[in-house]
C-alpha cells in the first residue's frame, strides 16, 4: 500500500527543497560576485564610499577638534568601553589617547585607562605619590626601563596626564598584559619578603635581573630579556619560599612574573618551530581578559557601578573579532561584556598615512591602498566603517580586499593619522 502524505507534509518538503536551492544559488552568486576582479568603476565607487564617511580631526592644544571629534564623542554615547587598536611606538597615538580620555571623562564619565602593559607597573604608576605626577612617573620609567613595554616620552606623559584627570577612587591605570620586565616586581618582593630565605631568593633573582634590566637603548632594537629567559623553576622556588596568602600583594607579584615568564617561553618555543605558538597567544589573550576583570571588580568595589574604560591596545587584540592569531580577542570579549550591561563598545583602529619612506605608511600595503587614498600625509581623518557592512553584504564593494573587509567588520572606524612619527626620548634622557 502506498504511504499517503498529508498535504502539509508535501508542501513542507517542497518548500525545504526550494529554500535549499535558493540558498545554494545565493551562495554561488556571493562567491562569484566577490571573486570577480574589481574594475576601475568598482575602485572609484569604493573610494567614494570611504570619502562619504570621512571626518576631519585635529589635535589642537591638547584638545580634539573638527567633525571627527564630534563623531567620536557621538559614537561613545552608549559605549561602556572605547577601544583604540593602535600601531605601537607612534608618538601621536598616546597624545590622541590623552585628548580623547579628557573628552570621554568630562562628557561620558570615563575614569579608567587600560593598556598593553603589565599590571605591576601600572599599579606603581597609579599609587599614591606617583599617580598623576609627571616627574615621579618619569623617574619610575628611568629606574625600571624594562617595565615599560613601550618606553618613550609620549607614553609616560599620557600615563601622568590621564591619571591626573581621572577621579576614580580605585586604580585609574589598568595593565592588561604580561610584564615586559621583572626587576620592578622583584625589588618589591625583596622588600616584603616574609622570611630570610624568601628574601635571599628574591635578592638573588633581583641581582640577575638588574644586570640586564637597568638600562635600555633609546631605540627600537632587540635587547636581552631576563623575564623571557629565566628558568621557570626559579620562580617556583620563590613562590614556595614566600607561601603567599590568597589575594596578597606577594601572590599578585608572583603571579605576574610567573605567567609572563610562561607566555614568553611558549613564544620563544614557537620561534624555534616548536608547537607552542597557539598556546602562547591563547594564554596571553586569556590573561588579558582576566586582568581586565580583576580591575573592573576593584572599580565596582570602590563604588563605581558601571566603570567606563578607554582601552589602548595593539590592533590584533582590539578588534571585535577572532584575531589574526585565531584567538578570540580581548576586543571581542569587551564587546560581549558591554552587551551584558545593556551597553555597547566602540572600536577604533589607528593607521599611519605618511610619505613613502617616512617611518611607515598604510600605502605600502596594497590591500589597504583604497583607504590610504582617502587619508592625508599632513592631516588626521576618521572614517566610519559601519555603513560599509551592509554595502559589502549586498555585493556593492567588489574592490574591498579581504584584509580591509576584516577591518571593516572587526572595527567600527579607523583613524588615519597623517605624518605619524616614532616616539621620542628627550624627557627620558633628561636626568
Amino acid at each position: 500500500m502506498r504511504r499517503l502524505l498529508f498535504p502539509a507534509t508535501v508542501c513542507l518538503r517542497k518548500s525545504l527543497r526550494a529554500i535549499r536551492a535558493v540558498a545554494v544559488l545565493l551562495l554561488l552568486n556571493d562567491v562569484v560576485l566577490h571573486a570577480q576582479e574589481p574594475t576601475a568603476r568598482d575602485t572609484a565607487y569604493l573610494d567614494s564610499v570611504f570619502r562619504a564617511h570621512r571626518y576631519s580631526l585635529a589635535l589642537e592644544n591638547g584638545r580634539l577638534t573638527g567633525a571627527g571629534a564630534r563623531f567620536l564623542l557621538d559614537a561613545s554615547r552608549d559605549a561602556q568601553f572605547f577601544v583604540i587598536g593602535e600601531s605601537h611606538y607612534v608618538a601621536q597615538i598616546p597624545r590622541f589617547a590623552e585628548a580623547l580620555f579628557s573628552s570621554l571623562h568630562s562628557d561620558r564619565g570615563y575614569n579608567y585607562y587600560a593598556v598593553e602593559f603589565g599590571p605591576v607597573i601600572t599599579g606603581m604608576l597609579s599609587a599614591a605619590g606617583v599617580r598623576g605626577d609627571r616627574a615621579r612617573s618619569f623617574a619610575l620609567a628611568r629606574k625600571y626601563p624594562h617595565a615599560f613595554q613601550f618606553w618613550d616620552d609620549e607614553e609616560i606623559d599620557a600615563f601622568a596626564d590621564i591619571a591626573r584627570t581621572s577621579t576614580a577612587r580605585s586604580q585609574p591605570l589598568w595593565g592588561l598584559d604580561n610584564e615586559w620586565g621583572a626587576l620592578h616586581a622583584l625589588d618589591r618582593l625583596t622588600a616584603i619578603a616574609p622570611t630570610a630565605e624568601a628574601r635571599a631568593l628574591a635578592r638573588q633573582l633581583d641581582e640577575r635581573a638588574r644586570a640586564i634590566e637597568s638600562t635600555r637603548p633609546y631605540a627600537i632594537v632587540d635587547v636581552p630579556r631576563f623575564i623571557s629567559d629565566a628558568d621557570s623553576s626559579s620562580f617556583e622556588a620563590l613562590r614556595a619560599a614566600f607561601h603567599p596568602a590568597a589575594g596578597s600583594e606577594a601572590e599578585s607579584l608572583l603571579d605576574a612574573i610567573e605567567i609572563s615568564n610562561r607566555i614568553y617561553l611558549l613564544d620563544r618555543g614557537a620561534r624555534r618551530n616548536e608547537i607552542t605558538g597557539y598556546r602562547s597567544n591563547a594564554d596571553r589573550e586569556r590573561y588579558m581578559k582576566a586582568l581586565f576583570m580583576t580591575q573592573y571588580r576593584n572599580a565596582r568595589r570602590s563604588g563605581d557601578t558601571l566603570p567606563r574604560v578607554l582601552v589602548k591596545i595593539g590592533s590584533t587584540h582590539g578588534g571585535n573579532w577572532r584575531s589574526p592569531t585565531y584567538v578570540e580577542s580581548l576586543g571581542n570579549f569587551l564587546y560581549e561584556f558591554a552587551l551584558t550591561n545593556e551597553r555597547s563598545s566602540f572600536h577604533l583602529v589607528v593607521w599611519l598615512v605618511n610619505e613613502p619612506g617616512t617611518y611607515w605608511t598604510l600605502a605600502d600595503d596594497p590591500p589597504y591602498l583604497p583607504l590610504a587614498r582617502v587619508g592625508s600625509t599632513s592631516e588626521w581623518a576618521v572614517v566610519d566603517f559601519r555603513p560599509l557592512r551592509d554595502l559589502w553584504y549586498a555585493g556593492k564593494l567588489r574592490a574591498l580586499s579581504k584584509e580591509l573587509r576584516d577591518a571593516v567588520f572587526g572595527y567600527d572606524a579607523v583613524l588615519l593619522l597623517g605624518s605619524g612619527t616614532r616616539g621620542t626620548y628627550e624627557q627620558l634622557r633628561d636626568h
